[in-house]
């Protein structure tokens, strides 16, 4: 399966450079990401200490009617690696982990999918791909370093779900109903394969044994710049589900958002998550879209831990026009990731993040 993997991509490839030539133009748009994140756990935890932990990334795009096939289709592949070291279980003992990138020293394929877009009204996307593209993400939640304001931790702990740092199959499609409703939905490969048996992420399949997570959301615009989302989700195999709500509105340079998901209590480890925050946008360095965020989180848990919490405040700004520094801090309440008792943990760190 890996061959026919490498084989698919190395096809794709001398296709579209075939494509290139006879165009005698440059069709492919890249992009590129590089975080750097220096975690220090200075109080409480399992112990004190700092470690370094990085996430690159290397996309390629092409549009269909830049090649003048048909209008509205995207053709995607993403590679990424992560290195360094692990924060959240060798220094803070916490169950929701906090730093986003934290995934070990891998390389590997991300994504690789295609989408078609009909109108602006319909669209559809089929291949490898992140569900927390499209699902259960807010816009507001996009500074913060915490893992659990990407994607709620009922979904990301309980269930095996295509996020980062592994991406699964899936297909999922929208329908844009009026200009204020939108209804989508996604089914999902049941279990995604781990590193240690696909360690790099290009051994693709589908299982009846496994199953699928699907997932759907009602979407309601309210207003210019504010969303509501309806959303649930349920393994077919694992027979686990749940439900979420959430909500994001800017006005101006003030932006608030909210959450509240739930499962039931004695199927799963994580059974409520309750979120919210704000975020203070062009504070310091008007029209250059730095922006002050404060969050809180509660998640009940059905463990020898009754709840795990934090409270995280982070400023992210421009040093040069890619350049970005990023210092958070993060207190994180009843660290549950660890047997026995592990006292409230006072993380800092400084992310610094390159993007082309």
């Amino acid at each position: 399966m890996k061959k026919k993997g490498y084989s698919l991509v190395l096809l794709v490839f001398l296709y579209i450079s075939n494509a290139l030539a006879e165009e005698n133009k440059t069709i492919l748009s890249f992009d590129a990401n590089y975080k750097g994140d220096i975690v220090s756990n200075t109080m409480g935890g399992m112990k004190q200490g700092v470690t370094y932990l990085g996430y690159a990334s290397m996309g390629v795009q092409m549009k269909t009617e830049d090649v003048r096939w048909w209008n509205g289709g995207t053709f995607y592949a993403k590679g990424a690696n992560t290195h360094g070291g692990e924060p959240s279980s060798t220094l803070v003992g916490d169950l929701l982990v906090v730093d986003n990138i934290e995934a070990g020293n891998h390389t590997f394929m991300q994504e690789f999918w295609f989408n078609q877009s009909f109108a602006d009204r319909f669209d559809f996307t089929i291949g490898l791909q992140d569900l927390n593209a499209d699902f259960a993400v807010s816009d507001e939640t996009g500074i913060f370093v915490h893992s659990c304001l990407g994607i709620n931790s009922l979904m990301a702990g309980n269930v095996s779900v295509p996020i980062f740092p592994l991406m699964g199959l899936g297909v999922e499609a929208g329908w844009n109903i009026t200009d204020r409703w939108r209804i989508q939905a996604g089914a999902f490969d049941g279990l995604v394969t781990d590193f240690e048996e696909n360690p790099y992420n290009v051994e693709w399949k589908l299982s009846e044994k496994e199953g699928l997570l699907t997932v759907a959301e009602l979407h309601y615009r309210c207003g210019k710049n504010g969303t509501c989302k309806l959303g649930g989700y349920y393994h077919t195999q694992m027979e686990k589900y749940g439900f979420y709500l959430l909500g994001e509105k800017r006005i101006i340079h003030f932006g608030v958002f909210g959450q509240v998901a739930w499962a039931p209590k004695n199927e799963n480890e994580t059974y409520m998550q309750m979120d919210g925050g704000f975020n203070f946008y062009n504070l310091f360095t008007d029209g250059k879209d730095d922006a002050l965020g404060l969050a809180a989180v509660c998640n009940l848990l059905n463990s020898h831990r009754e709840y795990e919490a934090f409270i995280e405040m982070t400023y992210r700004f421009p040093v040069l026009q890619q350049l970005w520094l990023q210092p958070d801090l993060q207190y994180v309440i009843n660290p549950s990731g660890v047997q026995g008792e592990v006292d409230n943990a006072l993380v800092a760190m400084v992310r610094v993040e390159l993007e082309f």
